[in-house]
């Protein structure tokens, strides 16, 4: 018994720096997040590499004319008019909340929006993208933005880009 009351305060000893080693760990490694455990991570890119591709192509079609963004809020877009009722501005709201356009050319002077361009790939033909991208052109089109829609492909021609884009046509916010 008396061996045992010699080695127990060391026991507790060993066991209350073990519990102080891990408390010290957790607390390192949720440094800097105010205590709270890590929920997010990097996203590796902005743009898928398909969306890349076409992100150059586009680039080089618009030169210097045009600045680009890409995945752009539909609310920073357009907006409801003002004066609308509230019911009504609500549900224009309501068409807008939550959508992204892939991307919105700004003349570089002063920013103001002079377009927007969709790349569609495979999901774009599945009955809610259909009927959401109806909304979207039309919203687009209420506001008096063309938008222009390109279908996704392994590669991009920039005199293809440049035709849609800067010859006329009655072709605005048509598929081709």
């Amino acid at each position: 018994m008396d061996s045992i009351m010699i080695i127990l305060p060391w026991i507790v000893f060993v066991l209350l720096m073990a519990a102080a080693l891990q408390v010290v760990a957790a607390l390192k490694k949720k440094k800097g997040t105010g205590g709270r455990a890590h929920l997010f991570e990097r996203q590796a890119a902005l743009m898928s590499p398909g969306e890349l591709k076409f992100f150059r192509a586009l680039d080089a079609a618009v030169g210097a004319n045009y600045r680009l963004f890409s995945k752009v809020r539909l609310g920073d877009v357009v907006k409801p008019k003002p004066g609308t009722d509230r019911s009504a501005w609500s549900s224009a709201f309501g068409v807008i909340k939550s959508k992204h356009v892939d991307f919105v050319a700004c003349d570089p002077n002063d920013m103001a929006i002079q377009f927007v361009v969709e790349l569609d790939d495979k999901s774009h033909q599945k009955a809610d993208r259909v009927e959401r991208d109806m909304k979207v052109d039309d919203a687009l089109a209420q506001a008096g933005i063309p938008i222009f829609h390109f279908p996704a492909k392994a590669s991009y021609s920039v005199q293809d880009i440049q035709a849609k884009i800067f010859e006329p046509s009655p072709e605005i916010g048509q598929r081709t």
